[in-house]
């Protein structure tokens, strides 16, 4: 009979004792762990960052009225339609009353903005059709330069250790200019000399390239340099 008894008090209070030594012994590991690890935040698995992107790939800030020309006139009703250029898809997004409709840049001649008038046009609307997706025509005289969109989208390079970086992936778009000169398209340069050697048919642009240093990888000093150009 005393023996039940007994066996019956160690089986009550057995349970006390184990849960007393594991919170000496946790006890324990957390005070050691907040002198050498939790101070530097080591050992410790942070929330992982999911990278982001960062642009986008329309070339309007947002949808605008525009005015498009189809290529074929089998396509009707768009002198007056909402719509934006997605550059890295070389399309045309319209917008139907909240339905979104897709024009691809081989369907398209040109776009025009009807709020500033500036005019885009796809390589089906180009002499030379191999500069495929839309550009937006700066200049137009006897030779006529265009602006070509593309973009790049850049991986994120964020170093941890020493904390410098971008986290997230970027959308940038890569401007190119190209000019048509007698029927044929040229990349123009960006160095200065290459740039000379493009309009060296006219000697008389060399001086005014020094004479007004003109920078080729600007739009504006391009502007000047072929309204000059043509009118020799």
């Amino acid at each position: 009979m005393k023996f039940i008894k007994l066996l019956t008090v160690l089986l009550v209070i057995l349970p006390f004792l184990n849960a007393s030594a594991q919170h000496r012994t946790i006890g324990g590991n957390t005070a050691s762990m907040q002198n050498s690890d939790i101070g530097n935040g080591s050992g410790l698995k942070g929330k992982k960052y999911v990278s982001k992107f960062k642009g986008d790939f329309y070339i309007f800030e947002e949808f605008e009225m525009v005015s498009i020309v189809p290529y074929k006139n089998d396509i009707k009703g768009l002198e007056k339609v909402s719509a934006n250029i997605n550059v890295q898809e070389n399309t045309i997004e319209i917008d139907f009353n909240g339905q979104i409709k897709v024009l691809d840049a081989f369907e398209v001649k040109s776009l025009v903005r009807l709020n500033n008038a500036e005019n885009y046009v796809s390589h089906m609307g180009i002499i030379n059709r191999s500069l495929k997706g839309f550009s937006k025509v700066v200049y137009s005289g006897k030779s006529t330069i265009y602006c070509h969109y593309k973009t790049i989208i850049m991986e994120p390079n964020f170093n941890a250790a020493l904390n410098v970086g971008e986290k997230d992936y970027r959308i940038l778009k890569e401007l190119s200019y190209y000019v048509q000169l007698d029927n044929k398209l040229h990349e123009i340069p960006k160095s200065k000399k290459e740039f000379t050697k493009l309009l060296a048919s006219k000697p008389a642009t060399k001086d005014f390239i020094k004479k007004n240093k003109i920078n080729p990888k600007k739009e504006s000093d391009l502007i000047k340099a072929f309204q000059y150009y043509d009118g020799l």
